[in-house]
């Protein structure tokens, strides 16, 4: 009989200044289905377009629009949280993405335009303790998600304000998240090769390829999230019921033991007692011993691939 394909949700957040590249990434993970044993896994995506407002003279801030989405979404438990490093205004993606970007000075006389997800989280908490929610700062996002993916990409500035990925960007990230597991991804190293290719992003079009190319391989990235996710959580579901199996085998064996020793024992006292019904308790015994083998023997085909399932798990 064929199993029945169990439907499960893996949620997924997406924290990101630019609209444009969220919008990619979600029409494409949206379509995306995974399947491991009898499981069908449908990727249920969230997503903030991350905004930045100045709001005074050489100060820019998270978006008050942004910090409340935030909060709606503080309920939500996600699986996976794929996340921008910098974050910044439009005035700023203009410094960023214009072939100006390149000179030496502009982010150093505009240093407090490009700001981080540090800045997302100290301005919720700030929010969370201004609302007298304070108590809710545990239950955030940033200490319940299990796995998170940083992207990132240092520009071609010879003043990296930011500093490198590796590691002050990942080390900043795993401090937001300090329960999750944090994993980067360079892009300027893995779609670029590092200086190589560079010029693509400064090109005309050079932002749009990049989104598409980032959204490609987010695909691959979160398959093969969810894949390691069920997998291990497949892993553990026939560990669990291996052990049930071998711990019924091995309690079959002793009671049919106790029950044959019973027996037979008795049929001894009786016949050492000149009581002939004890070679019928005798014969009982042996009887009892020999179907009781019979089922064991059916029992252990199910017995020995549970050892190995068994052996395999913990191995794993």
């Amino acid at each position: 009989m064929k199993k029945r394909t169990e439907k499960k949700i893996y949620n997924i957040l997406l924290l990101d200044d630019d609209s444009e590249m969220n919008s990619q990434i979600d029409n494409l993970l949206s379509g995306l289905r995974v399947h491991i044993l009898n499981f069908e896994i449908v990727p249920k995506i969230y997503r903030i377009d991350i905004k930045v407002d100045k709001v005074a003279e050489n100060k820019w801030e998270i978006s008050s629009e942004t910090i409340l989405s935030l909060n709606n979404l503080s309920h939500h438990k996600f699986d996976l949280i794929l996340t921008d490093y910098q974050l910044t205004s439009s005035e700023g993606k203009k410094l960023l993405w214009s072939n100006e970007s390149n000179t030496n000075n502009i982010f150093a006389e505009n240093e407090n335009i490009l700001l981080t997800i540090k800045n997302l989280k100290s301005q919720y908490e700030k929010w969370l303790i201004d609302s007298n929610k304070s108590n809710l700062i545990s239950e955030s996002i940033f200490y319940t998600t299990p796995k998170v993916i940083l992207r990132s990409l240092v520009h071609k500035n010879e003043i990296d304000i930011l500093g490198p990925i590796n590691p002050t960007r990942i080390q900043v990230t795993k401090s937001v998240f300090p329960n999750s597991d944090v994993w980067a991804y360079d892009t300027r190293q893995e779609i670029f090769s590092n200086d190589e290719y560079y010029d693509f992003y400064t090109s005309q079009k050079g932002r749009n390829f990049y989104r598409h190319i980032v959204s490609i391989n987010y695909l691959r990235i979160v398959e093969n999230e969810i894949l390691k996710h069920y997998f291990l959580l497949s892993r553990k579901m026939i560990v669990r019921k291996s052990i049930l199996n071998i711990a019924s085998f091995a309690g079959f064996t002793a009671i049919i033991g106790i029950i044959t020793q019973f027996v037979m024992s008795i049929g001894i006292s009786m016949i050492q007692n000149q009581d002939l019904r004890g070679v019928l308790m005798l014969g009982l015994g042996f009887m009892f011993l020999i179907l009781s083998s019979m089922f064991l023997s059916l029992f252990f085909e199910l017995y020995s691939k549970s050892i190995i399932n068994w052996v395999e798990s913990k191995e794993s």
